[in-house]
């Protein structure tokens, strides 16, 4: 095709990328907050506050933070010197460090994200039936149910489920938000104190 102004051939198109652009928000920030604010944060760090006290909860969450800040910061590092194509994390790996050390870490990621899903499912069925009590005797079918919901999930599409993870991003806000608020509403410095040291 050529300009009509300038008569100067224009370049061809390239051909459309395949795929999906999710963009920032809910191709990176969404899948990553959602993995930080999982079934450990909430059912597990009031055990480390109640066992280390505040200071020790404070210093292990400083101690896991850089560490997912150094790891942050490499990926960027990275994927801003490197055109990343499909296969996530993954493709970044086995680029960076070789096939065959990026490839035995990446299986290892692999295994890790697999086993992921049913530690989360179980964190979520373990805290229903926390604060729900007369669905205790339920905890295998409520977990085998949020298994194929997410297995319905994962089969309608990638569109779908980016909004359904929206929605869980929103609920854990809300829960965060009342922690916050019923904190500040019963906070005690006495028994703050009294708890900072363990």
């Amino acid at each position: 095709m050529t300009d009509p102004i300038n008569g100067i051939a224009a370049p061809a198109e390239t051909e459309q990328e395949s795929g999906h652009a999710f963009g920032t928000f809910n191709g990176v920030f969404l899948p990553s907050i959602l993995t930080m604010l999982g079934a450990i944060m909430f059912l597990r760090v009031n055990y480390v506050t109640g066992t280390g006290g505040i200071a020790g909860a404070l210093l292990i969450l400083v101690a896991g933070v850089s560490i997912v800040l150094a790891t942050a910061l490499s990926i960027s590092a990275i994927s801003t010197n490197t055109p990343v194509k499909s296969g996530g994390v993954y493709f970044l790996i086995s680029r960076t460090l070789g096939p065959g050390f990026g490839g035995s870490i990446g299986i290892t990621l692999f295994f890790a994200q697999g086993i992921s899903i049913p530690f989360n499912i179980l964190g979520f069925a373990e805290a229903v039936c926390t604060d729900y009590p007369v669905l205790a005797p339920y905890y295998f079918y409520l977990s085998l149910g949020t298994g194929i919901v997410l297995l319905l999930v994962t089969f309608s599409g990638a569109d779908f489920a980016m909004k359904f993870q929206f929605g869980i991003f929103i609920a854990l806000l809300l829960g965060i938000l009342t922690m916050y608020l019923g904190s500040a509403l019963h906070f005690s410095p006495a028994s703050f104190a009294s708890n900072f040291k363990g």
